[in-house]
């Protein structure tokens, strides 16, 4: 594949600004209950199962998302220039932490506020601020109830560069393998325990490795053999995962999140290569996707600013808000959030990010 091909192929892809979209919307409307309030309203039960995107697959679809974006962006800045260990870190460091570490403050500040959920003691504040939550047994979701899922995408991080390593030095494919290997040692070790698996040893970064770069795999086919995701290889191996999802779900045993979670995020890869598939069509129809793109551009903050505005917002509506408007009030404040976040996005994020990619080291 030529140098140019996979130049015009790194683009930002508008098909990933969609799937980010859906996943955060899918994440705020499960959390805001969005599906419980529209049955309520409508009187038609069925319409509290919309949330279960959000409780289910939102979270695996951002992993996936993850491995693709992480591993799109190191050959798009290879085409450029070298990326040393120390750049890769320093850009990972200034794209995730500085809101991760407002969203924290910000969370605080509006428990003190709403009194909605208790203060963090000083070991849950230096645990959240090293982002260590996610392996806390004790503080897993104090803070801010979605915060474990940046302490598993850290990690995901500090793999990648020995992922990359391998995939230049031989191929893609073993350096899926090795990740293959590391999540089945991982999987058998707590499949072989005794006792019920805590939050933090179920969503434990080693178990999910795999999937996460089943994502970068993804990328790396899409750019250097895209033809490949028409064969009949691919195909298969799609709908192994659709049977295998299906099933698992038939079943239960001890510790089957281990298997099932790693299907959730699985079952999203066909997804991911469809999308990427209509990139085409997304492009031509751009103008109509403002909002979507948008949105899906500032995921991260809404995603980590969602929780606490819905909470304030709640709040406000119940203390100072009539009984005969809070109704009114409530939809402009669910249509708000997002918007807010995008602001966010403009102010805590962009800044870094632009500052992250002048960075020479």
């Amino acid at each position: 594949m030529t140098e140019e091909y996979i130049k015009k192929n790194t683009i930002n892809l508008i098909a990933i600004d969609i799937l980010r979209f859906i996943a955060a919307i899918s994440v705020y409307y499960y959390h805001h209950n969005i599906g419980w309030i529209l049955a309520k309203t409508t009187n038609i039960k069925i319409l509290e199962y919309t949330n279960i995107i959000g409780s289910s697959f939102a979270v695996p679809l951002f992993f996936i998302v993850s491995g693709f974006c992480i591993h799109l962006s190191s050959h798009r800045i290879a085409l450029n220039t070298f990326m040393s260990i120390k750049q890769y870190f320093l850009k990972r460091f200034l794209r995730i932490y500085p809101p991760y570490l407002i969203a924290i403050f910000f969370s605080i500040v509006v428990s003190i506020i709403t009194n909605y959920i208790p203060l963090p003691n000083k070991p849950d504040l230096f645990i959240h601020l090293f982002n260590l939550q996610g392996l806390s047994i004790k503080y897993f979701s104090t803070i801010n109830i979605v915060l474990w899922t940046i302490t598993i995408e850290m990690f995901f991080y500090l793999f990648y560069p020995l992922f990359n390593s391998i995939q230049h030095r031989y191929n893609v494919s073993k350096a899926l393998l090795f990740s293959a290997v590391i999540s089945i040692i991982s999987i058998s070790y707590f499949q072989l325990s005794k006792s019920e698996l805590s939050l933090p040893q179920q969503y434990l970064f080693s178990n999910l490795i795999f999937s996460w770069c089943f994502g970068a795999w993804i990328c790396d086919t899409h750019l250097k053999n895209p033809a490949y995701f028409k064969t009949q290889k691919w195909i298969i191996t799609s709908l192994i995962i659709i049977v295998l999802f299906i099933i698992s779900n038939y079943f239960s045993w001890k510790n089957d999140v281990l298997i099932k979670y790693n299907l959730k995020i699985l079952i999203c890869a066909p997804i991911l290569v469809l999308f990427i598939s209509k990139e085409k069509y997304f492009q031509r129809y751009k103008k109509w996707l403002t909002i979507p793109i948008a949105i899906g551009i500032s995921s991260y903050s809404l995603y980590l600013f969602h929780v606490p505005l819905i909470y304030l917002k709640n709040f406000v509506i119940i203390h100072y808000v009539h009984v005969e408007y809070r109704s009114v009030i409530m939809v402009i404040g669910i249509l708000t959030i997002p918007a807010i976040s995008y602001c966010c996005y403009r102010l805590l994020e962009n800044p870094f990010i632009i500052y992250a990619k002048k960075q020479r080291l």
